[in-house]
């Protein structure tokens, strides 16, 4: 921990965070500690204040090395490190001075250093903190706010030197089941809370030394009525993908990091019909589809030999799934070609790509190692270009529809939170039908799942359990459209 003088600076938001963990047996226990939340004219800082102060827990960790000459790493401690040493400490400081005030400091110490991440564990259990970073030690951690990240990152009071960088690296990398090392001086996985790592090694590749990114996700994916509340889409715009991946066509979505492309992708995948065969292929998995009762994830082996097992392997396996949905998480090379050739032969492709404009993007897809040639780019039906507006918001900025590698805008964000539609532009979700009477049941159709969207939206259906059992309604025909309005049945 590093102190911040904090004299001259406003203090904006006060709160208390709940960290809590769940040790082998079943049993839980919880870590609390306030944040404070600072401002000066140039930059915000993140302080986690803990509950006792640095002098005691100091005493604790004199105490602690007193005891470890004691402990037996037997089943009772792996299976509650908390409970085995609280008896310990009871048995060795029972009677002596503080006992009682230096237990509860002692409990807490304990699931701080021995079951959770640490001083860590404040701003990875924060809802509000969507990105750790940590660029060596004697450095300050930084936290991307949700709320307060007009200024960029917050700068931490936590702070590691080498030694404790080292130590912490070592049991994120253990937490993940890998390993890092001179030999191996990146590490790039899953934490179990679903959170992804990435780390190096001293100054192996890094003349800073030993650093982490902990990108976090939550447990529970987005649905699309949350992100209609929370503005990033509209209920137009998320039809017209619902209609769109429902049909088996190619999405593209684009736009710079951390703009909510695979938020996007998760939350359209559950409006496909809950039968449909999804497969989604990954480097490190982020997709969350476990409400899709047919669901089968893929990821990477990344070995240092020939048994390595890529992107570009697992995109070529699941060409021979009968799959209704393909999601590929990130295109970034040459496996970009072998989806456009499942979406050729009737998959439903769905993929994100680094890429801020549509220009942009066909670039790239032109360009080694991709190397797409413009009869492969005829098969993408839409792009979704997705952006923050003011460094903070999520919004799908534009979509456009492919008619014959010229892009017509079906969607455009304008600002305070609205967009304007091109209904007449809508061409991809009739196919090669241009009968009149079959546009007009499907323009019909669109309606229909925008105002049933917003029927979900107005009920308050946010979690994806609550929404993925709707979308199972609506497609058993539970609901029925009555006057322009969507009803249950009785």
């Amino acid at each position: 921990m590093s102190t911040v003088n904090t004299d001259n600076l406003e203090l904006i938001e006060r709160y208390e965070v709940h960290s809590k963990w769940q040790v082998n047996n079943g049993n839980q226990y919880n870590l609390r500690a306030n944040i404070e939340i600072y401002d000066s004219y140039d930059s915000m800082y993140y302080i986690v204040n803990e509950p006792f102060s640095y002098d005691i827990q100091n005493r604790i960790r004199e105490i602690i090395s007193k005891l470890e000459r004691y402990i037996e790493y037997n089943n009772s401690y792996i299976e509650d490190p908390v409970r085995y040493l609280l008896n310990l400490y009871n048995k060795m400081y029972k009677g002596s001075d503080n006992y009682e005030e230096l237990r509860e400091a002692f409990k807490y110490y304990v699931i701080k250093e021995r079951v959770s991440y640490g001083i860590l564990s404040f701003p990875l259990s924060d809802i509000n903190v969507e990105d750790i970073s940590c660029i060596g030690p004697e450095n300050r951690i930084k936290v991307w706010h949700k709320k307060y990240n007009y200024k960029g990152w917050l700068s931490t009071n936590i702070m590691f030197n080498q030694e404790e960088l080292d130590r912490t690296i070592r049991k994120l990398a253990y937490r993940t089941g890998k390993s890092i090392s001179i030999l191996r001086p990146t590490l790039e996985s899953v934490l179990p809370e679903g959170f992804r790592l990435t780390a190096t090694w001293r100054k192996e590749i890094s003349p800073l030394g030993s650093s982490f990114t902990i990108r976090k996700f939550r447990s529970e994916p987005y649905t699309m009525t949350e992100l209609i509340n929370y503005g990033t889409i509209d209920t137009f715009t998320a039809a017209y993908l619902w209609m769109m991946t429902e049909l088996k066509k190619f999405i593209v979505i684009i736009g710079p990091s951390s703009t909510g492309k695979t938020t996007l992708v998760n939350a359209l995948a559950y409006l496909v019909p809950p039968n449909s065969k999804i497969v989604t292929i990954e480097d490190i998995r982020e997709l969350n589809l476990s409400y899709h009762n047919n669901w089968k994830p893929l990821t990477t082996r990344p070995l240092h030999n020939d048994d390595t097992i890529n992107i570009f392997d697992l995109v070529k396996l699941s060409l021979r799934e009968r799959a209704d949905l393909l999601i590929l998480g990130e295109s970034r090379g040459e496996e970009a070609r072998l989806i456009c050739q499942a979406a050729a032969t009737g998959h439903g492709c769905l993929t994100t790509f680094h890429a801020e404009t549509i220009s942009g993007l066909l670039a790239r897809l032109r360009s080694y190692p991709i190397n797409v040639d413009d009869s492969m780019l005829l098969l993408i039906d839409t792009v979704v270009i997705m952006q923050r507006e003011n460094n903070r918001t999520r919004r799908i900025y534009k979509v456009a529809e492919n008619h014959n590698l010229k892009w017509e805008t079906i969607s455009k964000y304008i600002g305070n939170g609205k967009w304007i539609h091109y209904s007449d532009n809508i061409k991809n979700i009739c196919g090669s039908n241009d009968n009149i009477n079959n546009i007009h049941m499907l323009m019909h159709e669109l309606d229909k799942r925008r105002k049933f969207l917003h029927y979900l939206v107005k009920l308050k259906i946010l979690s994806p359990l609550e929404f993925s059992y709707r979308i199972k309604m609506f497609y058993a025909g539970v609901y029925k459209y009555e006057n322009g309005r969507w009803i249950l049945k009785a």
